[in-house]
């Protein structure tokens, strides 16, 4: 960028054009003709032109310069305007960068931070938001957001990444909603606790509207939810549809009115190390042409069963813990999962039940203490090999 002349070096220039002029003056003399005067006189003016064309374009250049260091004084004013909305904290008491958190997920940049210290936080509205952005806590326990309307607290229906971490979600009050509701882009949501969805019926569609701990939804949503607590929901833990990728990792999903975790349509993902426990339905259950792949998850204590399929799906479980359900894993419909070296002790009633025209395969599963270890419906064909059956009150009853 051109710079102006300083006028320390403008005052240098002048006085070195006057003093050539007077030393070209000196030595010319008396001697001078009257041409050669006239023509110094012509030089001096020539020099006074340039002079004051220089002058000129040094006004000019101050006056590009100024101009330029506006523009970018406003521009850095933007950036830093800008910057200050990347990364939000503020308190329960409305001390910090702002006053609420509805304000914080309004004025938060794409990509932004918003850090939520100790403390509860009281919603007026629920948090929509269609935003890549990070809503972090200071942990379950220390970091509450509460909403007592409809419809969820959190609705994220961009195509970015939402990150939600160290923060427990309560839903309080009677009137329905889900607690998180993902419709679209990828999520990462670890170290959270979520509790308190309703629900209500819908009648002429035989379903029900609201009532899930987390709810998935859409083509093209992917994520993981790890090390989450999720319990006390009137329908669903976690209920994921239409062709959603969810992983669910480490998860303890307890106390919810149908089911721990729900895989519809065809959804899938990896569900690993999770414990699914007194629940009113199913710990697991994978529907329709779900293809989740169970690996080394713990269900116990479900009204139903610790891991249910009903639907056409062909998928993986594999040294899964199911004990005290009254079913330890149940297939039914068109299902036809591998099943291989699950433990399925102590239920009520069957260790692994196969019914309608359910099929697949068993293998190396222990069926301990159970009343039936396998059970096998007249239309089911499952093929069973190498399973291992200890003091049940029958082992296998096959009725084909």
């Amino acid at each position: 960028m051109l710079k102006p002349v300083s006028w320390g070096l403008q005052r240098r220039i002048i006085i070195t054009l006057l003093l050539s002029f007077l030393l070209l003056l000196l030595m010319c003399g008396s001697s001078c003709s009257r041409e050669d005067q006239s023509q110094l006189l012509i030089q001096l003016g020539e020099m006074n032109n340039k002079i004051d064309n220089l002058m000129q374009e040094n006004e000019e250049l101050k006056k590009q310069m100024a101009l330029q260091e506006t523009k970018e004084e406003d521009n850095q004013e933007a950036i830093e305007e800008s910057a200050a909305w990347y990364y939000i904290e503020m308190s329960q008491d409305g001390t910090g960068d702002v006053a609420t958190l509805e304000e914080a997920v309004e004025k938060i940049e794409p990509g932004g931070t918003i850090y939520l210290n100790p403390g509860t936080y009281d919603l007026v509205t629920n948090l929509a938001t269609d935003k890549t952005l990070r809503l972090i806590g200071n942990g379950l326990e220390e970091t509450y957001i509460i909403y007592h309307r409809s419809p969820n607290i959190i609705e994220y229906t961009g195509k970015g990444l939402l990150t939600v971490s160290g923060i427990s979600f309560k839903r309080d009050g009677s009137e329905w909603g889900d607690v998180i509701w993902i419709k679209s882009g990828q999520v990462h949501i670890s170290d959270c606790s979520l509790s308190g969805a309703t629900h209500f019926e819908k009648e002429e569609k035989g379903s029900v509207g609201g009532g899930m701990g987390i709810l998935l939804w859409g083509d093209e949503t992917s994520g993981i939810i790890q090390d989450c607590v999720i319990s006390d929901n009137s329908v669903d833990g976690l209920h994921i549809r239409h062709n959603c990728r969810i992983d669910l990792i480490d998860n303890r999903i307890s106390d919810n009115m149908q089911y721990g975790i729900s895989y519809w349509d065809e959804s899938t993902g990896t569900v690993r190390g999770n414990n699914c426990y007194e629940n009113d339905d199913s710990g697991i259950s994978l529907r329709d042409s779900s293809a989740a792949e169970l690996i080394r998850n713990t269900c116990n204590n479900n009204e139903y069963a610790g891991i249910e399929y009903y639907g056409e799906m062909d998928s993986v479980a594999f040294q899964n813990l199911c004990y005290e359900n009254n079913h330890g894993i149940a297939v039914g419909l068109q299902s036809q999962p591998r099943l291989l070296e699950n433990i399925c002790r102590d239920n009520f009633q069957i260790g692994i039940v196969y019914f309608e025209n359910s099929s697949g395969y068993a293998v190396s599963n222990e069926c301990n203490d159970n009343d039936y270890g396998i059970y096998i419906g007249k239309d089911a064909g499952p093929e069973l090999f190498n399973n291992i059956f200890n003091n049940n009150n029958t082992d296998i009853e096959d009725n084909r």
